[in-house]
């Protein structure tokens, strides 16, 4: 994939050019079972990182779903307290934005953001992106193999100018 151009936010930040990709396991990440409102935090590691510019947000499913992906700059994601909060940004999807994939005879679906611009701050410098997963589906996700997620995040590191 070609990488895209760096848009700058302001004067002292700017995209490096350089395009990665991070990818959840899906049978370590987002395994349980997710009611309709409810949500499966997963922090992974790996960031190149850890201020990061995401350039689209990927998602696989079994089973198609209308789902919130949600960034935290923490691993305590979200809390209570509102001061505390780590909460920096979401992709939203609804059941009709899955297209239908059939990989050997097993369905799944595939959810793609397209472009995106949403800064990523790692505020604990521990190289990891903190994702949730947000059910907003009246079926709910079904735990195990049945309700499968790999989410793949592009992204760019941040240069500080």
């Amino acid at each position: 994939m070609c990488p895209q151009e760096a848009n700058r936010s302001d004067s002292s930040r700017a995209a490096t050019g350089r395009l990665y990709y991070l990818r959840s396991d899906k049978d370590t990440h987002f395994t349980g079972a997710v009611a309709n409102g409810n949500t499966e935090n997963e922090t992974i590691t790996g960031l190149e990182s850890d201020k990061i510019m995401i350039r689209r947000v990927i998602v696989e499913a079994i089973e198609n779903r209308a789902l919130t992906i949600a960034f935290f700059a923490a691993s305590t994601f979200q809390t209570v307290d509102l001061d505390s909060d780590a909460y920096l940004g979401e992709v939203q999807f609804v059941a009709a934005d899955g297209v239908r994939m059939n990989a050997a005879g097993f369905p799944q679906y595939v959810y793609d953001s397209g472009a995106l611009e949403l800064p990523y701050i790692d505020a604990e410098a521990r190289g990891q992106l903190n994702v949730a997963y947000v059910c907003r589906d009246a079926a709910g996700k079904a735990a195990g193999a049945a309700g499968n997620v790999v989410v793949t995040i592009g992204y760019e590191p941040v240069r500080e100018d």
